[in-house]
């Protein structure tokens, strides 16, 4: 049997294979560094010189429903699982994610289309206080409730398709702690460890925008995506 693989999906591997190996060299670091010390009357460990690396898989999918007054459109992407590369080292983090297209409900198909997504993050981790900025772009939607304007339409056939649909996603949220000796970063970003079971308070503030453009000019959003599966 011959695995046939591409290009991206070989630059994908090599990613991952990379950042685990960043992994092991963190824990080979822990054992051997000397500058961790206790915080916070031994509460805390912390780990200054020992970068952290965190491999997740989601399945935090945005979706979007219309109402208006002549159409609902329940629209959806192409995508199922994304992967999510995170790099912490002391107060820093950065992320990474993106929908690998070797995981199923991925693939790019005649039936839902092809959806293209990234996405980028970082954040900020002080005692206290803990701030992260967060972006996703996605293009390429299809309208899941296909069978409203579409009486004859049957599972298995293709979806109402609008492949020029962009969602730009922006994130951003500030978190205060109350209890200095709890350690927010040993769940975070792992880059401390918390000694004693404790807890805290947090006051939080979240906000979320989200752009949604299309490069197509019918008048109606519905003439939009139909005209585009036709």
């Amino acid at each position: 049997m011959i695995l046939s693989i591409s290009v991206r999906q070989m630059i994908y591997l090599a990613l991952v294979i990379f950042f685990m190996g960043m992994g092991q060299v963190a824990v080979s670091q822990k054992k051997m560094d000397t500058t961790m010390y206790i915080a916070e009357q031994g509460w805390i460990e912390k780990m200054t010189n020992s970068p952290s690396v965190k491999l997740a898989l989601t399945n935090d999918i945005e979706t979007f429903y219309v109402d208006t007054e002549t159409n609902d459109l329940d629209l959806r992407p192409n995508t199922s699982t994304f992967m999510r590369v995170q790099v912490n080292y002391r107060i820093l983090s950065i992320g990474y994610s993106f929908a690998p297209k070797f995981f199923p409900g991925n693939v790019p198909d005649s039936i839902k289309g092809k959806t293209k997504t990234t996405g980028f993050g970082f954040g900020l981790n002080f005692d206290r206080l803990f701030t992260a900025l967060s972006y996703r772009h996605a293009k390429g939607y299809y309208v899941k409730n296909t069978k409203d304007y579409q009486p004859n339409w049957i599972e298995g056939d293709g979806y109402l398709l609008s492949p020029e649909m962009v969602t730009d996603n922006f994130q951003g949220g500030t978190a205060y702690k109350f209890n200095r000796k709890f350690s927010q970063p040993s769940l975070i970003s792992q880059t401390e460890r918390q000694l004693k079971s404790v807890g805290s308070l947090f006051q939080q503030l979240y906000t979320a925008i989200i752009l949604l453009t299309t490069r197509q000019q019918p008048a109606s959003r519905r003439n939009q995506i139909i005209s585009n599966s036709v």
